[in-house]
Formats: structure tokens, sequence, C-alpha cells
């Protein structure tokens, strides 16, 4: 275990090492929304770590679409041990390879840690809707991740475009 003024230092070290090209955070009706573009279970793990880093234990809304080769099962079981919320999306990808957020839910049937099962939103619009509605009661979190389809999607929106 690490001594107080240790931990200080690393959780200091770790805010200045965020990748902020993939970590952006905006703030919706009082709630914080970090976008990060994870599309893999490590950076998911990376993403969570660096939320809690910031954010500690507050309630954390998930909004998450990905794209079809990705190892989207171990994805949501990282999430589902995290998720207050759970929305899921599609990402805006014309080529195709966007994962039918439906899809997900029958094949995965996700739950979010008080084992209500995941949300299905068609857009990501809707989808952080959904999600900042939800955590404003709780006083919570929102991170947008799965793909840079759906983190891009997302800031667009949020950045007025």
């Amino acid at each position: 275990s690490l001594w107080p003024n240790e931990r200080e230092a690393a959780l200091a070290s770790a805010r200045s090492l965020r990748p902020t090209a993939r970590f952006e955070v905006h703030e919706v009706r009082g709630v914080p929304v970090v976008v990060d573009g994870a599309h893999n279970p490590e950076g998911l793990e990376a993403a969570l770590w660096a939320v809690r880093v910031e954010y500690g234990d507050r309630p954390l809304g998930i909004v998450f679409g990905a794209l079809k080769d990705k190892d989207v099962g171990s994805m949501l079981d990282i999430l589902g041990k995290e998720a207050h919320t759970l929305v899921l999306t599609r990402p805006a990808c014309a080529d195709g390879r966007a994962l039918d957020p439906e899809r997900v839910d029958r094949e995965y049937q996700p739950r979010d840690t008080g084992g209500r099962r995941a949300r299905v939103a068609g857009d990501a619009g809707e989808a952080l809707r959904e999600a900042v509605e939800e955590l404003e009661k709780v006083g919570g979190v929102v991170l947008v991740t799965g793909s840079l389809y759906t983190g891009a999607s997302v800031l667009g929106r949020l950045r007025g475009r």
C-alpha cells in the first residue's frame, strides 16, 4: 500500500499523464461527460481508471457503442462491474462495421451494477441524453466509450457541430 504522500503523488502523476487526445471532458446539465475512444478491454480498463482518478466513486453512466470486430463480451464484462447505468448505441460508422445495439443486448444481455438490463438507444445523441438524465439525479459522471466512432459522434454534438 502507498504512503499517503506517495498516493497523492501517484494521483497527480496520473492526472498529468491523462491522454488528452482520447480523453475529452464536457459538461451537460451539470454532469461531467467523459469521451474516450477505448475500443478494447485494455483501453477500457485504462479509461475507467482515469475516470476514477478524476471523479472518485461517483456513480458512472456508460454510453457504449462498438464495431463488429471487437471483443465486445470482454468489454461488457468490465463495464458491468462499473456502470450505474449502461446505454448501448450504434457507432456512427458508414462502412457497415457498426454493431447493432439491439443485437448486443440480445446476445450479451449486459447488466449494470444494480442488475438492470442495459438500455438501447438508436443513436449516440439519444444515448447521451438518457445517460445524462439518469446520472443528473445521482450526482454522477457519464463515460462515452467503445469506439472512436461513438466518441466522435458524441463529441460532434457536444462541440455544437
